[in-house]
């Protein structure tokens, strides 16, 4: 569904994400948001054109990887996320 109403000029498409109700956030169809900037990388798509991009933003990433992406890339791209998400994270217990 979120994939039928994906603006052309998408760069990176989030089926999963966090903190994004405390975001600013702009809905563009069906599932489909434009977030200012979301965080955690559970699951995306990337368009094959955002390559160059975060290839030369993310070369010296000293943080967390879903931050520095919204630090360093997502100004630079055209982001979209769809809420709620579709994927998720399971964080394992420290001692599994």
């Amino acid at each position: 569904e979120a994939r039928s109403v994906l603006p052309t000029d998408w760069d990176f498409l989030m089926l999963g994400s966090a903190h994004c109700q405390y975001r600013y956030k702009e809905h563009v169809a069906g599932p489909l948001w434009s977030v200012y900037w979301p965080i955690g990388t559970h699951a995306y798509v990337l368009n094959a054109k955002a390559i160059p991009v975060l290839l030369e933003t993310q070369r010296h990433a000293g943080m967390p990887i879903d931050l520095s992406l919204a630090m360093r890339s997502w100004p630079l791209l055209n982001v979209y996320t769809i809420l709620p998400r579709i994927a998720t994270q399971h964080l394992a217990p420290l001692d599994e």
